[in-house]
């Protein structure tokens, strides 16, 4: 007989309440504070001459029911074990108000000390599913949004993974019905981003996206003179590189100032992405002096084509601190961190003195700043250093355009739009809707046609399953390995050493009947077989109860609950705990590997267990002796169930068949 924990009292309440949802508000605030997660599993809304009724049980109530013909899947239960707990809620006879009957207070299972990682107890309410989304979109990262959750409420249960569903779910929300690239386009254009876009010929996929700030405009046309470029490897939804293009500041902080996701590493996509950054800098003079890069071969061929004159090379950052009158000319004139440069340079006057070949002559060229050899003269001359051998790019100190971005700076798309007006007139009808297509999607980015690319084949390894797959990596083995692998196994089986028998791994093509005690045989109907594994003792119990030789997993499981409620009764049936402890460490296997000896069921000793558990009789055929094995607790019903199953070749067990 199963442990049974009574719950009466903790459910038992002569309060009226005063709707439906305020009973079951009560009951699941209840259930939650003794670890039980109650459902509703059946509501009659009355007429036809049914009454009112609510009934509530326990999540674990009723019995798991598979789908026609799907057997259930290797290292899976389920946790449905009937459960008899039951509540029933009416109105009242008179007046407004619901009542609540505990029909049963039991529960057969074992109630755990908390809820943590429950799908069911860790669900958002309405408040925390609106804080979930506030933070969500000011840019909070999960783990602090579930920090916050808990100092909220210290018995929220929510788990990592329902933050990011939550979060998910608002984003999604969000976008409402526009595609993926539509939102895009409409939150670009919200934010007033510049942005352009190529799609494949003859197609409405995506190629090359590329878009920036206006700020981010800004910063460029102040501090062009060094840029950092570098991809990301294919780690997004859809496996495209993501290029990114990051500026230096006179105080030698770095801004982003632009970003593209590219269809390939090439230097076709390079140079378009490139073209596009060009066009945003308006002077057509003025140009990146210095280019760093991580020597990718296409971005470095794709920069000496787009900017022709720019030295791509990588920059060294010093600081130091200065004082010093030589610096009175450029104090305030130029940032704190080229002045560190330069007093760095400075230091070495000493040893390096006017002698350019043994200065180097290398921030000069790569800083534009004055080198030691140049320090060297003012110093010795007692003059200052003048602001002419600084370079422009370290004078600039203020977020200031200059007024490039106000209304008088000369550009305009005037033009542009009377020649497009002009080649409207001119076409024909056909032609005059694609163009105005394609104006539409200029003036209405929301309402593109572009869609993302396809979700490109993922090759890193070899694709895990039974079947090699048509992508894998792996490489076929040769005919030699197959011939070794024959032999290994050949050699393995013919030195096993004697007393341990190998579990035969295929099923068996002689007769079994012959295996079973011949006094019997008038009276068997039938031997099925079953798959010789390890698990094959345990496939036989599953598919005589009814359930099918794959539910071998729920069978070990269940005997394994069997042992640990009357583990006292099992002690003293096998003589110690250190019996009990190696059949209890026997029932645990991986699915997935191979089942070694220890592993397999043993006669009698789970003989008692399997009796005990399902409440049958079980009978064991074998020519080194039949056992029949009875429930130790109680007796089996009137009706009761035998089942029988036959132990052949040493270690081998089959289902058999009978005459009632």
């Amino acid at each position: 007989m199963e442990e049974m924990t009574d719950y009466l009292d903790s459910f038992t309440t002569y309060e009226i309440f005063d709707n439906r949802d305020e009973l079951l508000k009560w009951v699941w605030e209840t259930a939650m504070r003794h670890g039980i997660v109650v459902i509703i599993v059946r509501s009659d809304a009355g007429g036809n001459g049914w009454k009112t009724t609510l009934v509530l049980g326990c999540e674990r109530s009723g019995t798991y029911k598979p789908y026609k013909n799907q057997l259930i899947r290797k290292g899976t239960e389920t946790k449905k074990c009937d459960c008899p707990f039951r509540l029933r809620g009416r109105p009242v006879s008179t007046g407004d108000g619901w009542r609540l009957n505990v029909v049963c207070g039991y529960h057969n299972h074992e109630v755990p000390e908390n809820l943590e990682g429950h799908a069911y107890a860790g669900r958002l309410n309405a408040d925390e599913l609106s804080l979930v989304n506030d933070m969500t979109n000011n840019m909070v990262k999960p783990r602090n949004i579930l920090l916050t959750l808990k100092e909220h409420n210290k018995d929220n249960v929510t788990t990592i993974k329902q933050i990011y569903n939550a979060r998910q779910a608002c984003r999604t929300s969000l976008r409402g019905p526009r595609t993926e690239l539509q939102h895009l386009m409409k939150l670009m254009e919200r934010d007033k981003y510049v942005y352009w876009h190529r799609r494949h010929e003859d197609s409405d996929v995506v190629r090359d996206i590329v878009w920036t700030h206006p700020d981010a405009l800004k910063l460029l046309n102040l501090f062009f003179t060094v840029l950092i470029i570098d991809t990301t490897y294919k780690t997004n939804k859809y496996r495209l590189p993501l290029l990114e293009v990051v500026g230096v500041t006179s105080t030698e902080l770095t801004f982003s100032v632009a970003f593209a996701y590219m269809e390939q590493e090439k230097a076709d996509n390079f140079t378009w992405v490139l073209d596009k950054l060009k066009s945003m800098i308006p002077f057509p003079d003025v140009s990146p002096h210095v280019i760093v890069t991580d020597r990718d071969i296409a971005l470095m061929n794709a920069v000496e084509k787009v900017f022709p004159n720019v030295t791509q090379r990588s920059i060294m950052v010093v600081e130091h601190r200065f004082n010093n009158p030589l610096y009175n000319e450029l104090r305030g004139l130029v940032s704190r961190n080229a002045l560190a440069l330069i007093d760095g340079e400075k230091q070495r006057i000493n040893y390096v003195g006017i002698d350019s070949s043994a200065c180097g002559c290398t921030i000069r060229n790569t800083h534009g700043l004055p080198c030691a050899c140049q320090l060297a003269r003012y110093v010795c001359m007692g003059y200052q250093l003048p602001i002419t051998e600084v370079h422009t790019h370290w004078m600039k100190l203020t977020f200031n355009d200059g007024g490039v971005d106000g209304p008088d700076c000369g550009l305009s798309v005037q033009p542009e739009c009377d020649e497009v007006l002009r080649r409207f007139e001119e076409l024909d009808l056909s032609g005059k809707v694609v163009l105005k297509s394609k104006m539409r999607e200029v003036a209405f980015p929301e309402t593109t046609s572009m869609c993302p690319p396809p979700d490109k084949i993922k090759t890193k390894g070899g694709i895990k399953g039974k079947f090699k797959s048509k992508y894998s990596t792996k490489r076929d083995p040769s005919f030699f390995e197959h011939v070794d692998a024959m032999h290994s196994q050949h050699e393995s089986c013919s030195t096993q050493p004697a007393g341990v028998q190998s579990q035969p791994r295929c099923k068996k093509q002689v007769t079994i009947l012959d295996q079973l005690p011949s006094v019997l045989h008038p009276f068997i109907v039938r031997v099925d077989d079953v798959e010789a594994d390890g698990n094959c003792g345990y496939r036989a119990i599953a598919a005589s109860l009814g359930f099918g030789e794959d539910s071998w997993p729920v069978i070990r499981d269940e005997l394994s609950r069997e042992l640990v409620h009357f583990r006292a009764q099992y002690i003293q049936l096998f003589g110690g705990v250190d019996r009990f402890n190696q059949l209890r460490m026997s029932l645990f296997v991986d699915c997935g590997k191979t089942v070694s000896v220890d592993k397999w069921m043993t006669i009698p000793d789970m003989g008692y267990v399997i009796a005990s558990r399902y409440n049958l009789v079980l009978v064991s055929l074998s020519k080194s002796g039949s056992m029949t094995f009875f429930p130790l607790r109680g007796h089996p019903k009137s009706s009761h169930q035998i089942i029988c199953i036959g132990y052949v070749y040493g270690n081998h067990f089959v289902q058999v068949f009978n005459y009632s």
